[in-house]
């Protein structure tokens, strides 16, 4: 389970010489940060990857990632786990040879207009079983 940052006062991270990126924030680009938080285990590990932005109502970060996989390096489960559960759309980019860019945007409303919601990961994963049905020969029977 990641550790929550301890702060002081000014919203400083006490336990290392992370600097606060909290400031100028809207509340939706605080919440965006803070599933960042979560996901790399703590600020200090954001900060260990690269330095977020404001990225119009969102944040972004040019990061630098170990391997990231489903399962036993399991970053793109949490990430869209997150995501879903916190109604934030992440996207993952190009960027540099060794970077990929990291976007994230608040979204307000599970219902409404595509590019003003954002669904429950339930409804995403009934809409994508529904779209790829997986066949019996693909299926793994467990007991």
């Amino acid at each position: 389970m990641p550790r929550k940052a301890l702060r002081d006062n000014n919203n400083e991270c006490r336990h290392c010489d992370v600097e606060s990126p909290f400031d100028g924030m809207t509340e939706d680009q605080r919440q965006c940060f803070q599933m960042l938080c979560d996901l790399f285990g703590g600020d200090h590990h954001v900060a260990q990857r690269g330095k977020v932005k404001p990225w119009g109502r969102g944040i972004m970060i040019n990061a630098k990632l170990d391997e990231a996989a489903t399962f036993d390096r399991d970053l793109l489960t949490r990430a869209v786990i997150l995501a879903h559960d916190r109604m934030i759309r992440f996207a993952v980019s190009p960027c540099t040879p060794n970077r990929l860019q990291l976007t994230l945007f608040r979204r307000q409303r599970r219902e409404g207009r595509f590019s003003e919601r954002h669904p429950m990961i339930e409804n995403a994963v009934n809409r994508m079983r529904r779209k790829h049905p997986v066949s019996q020969r693909h299926r793994i029977n467990t007991v």
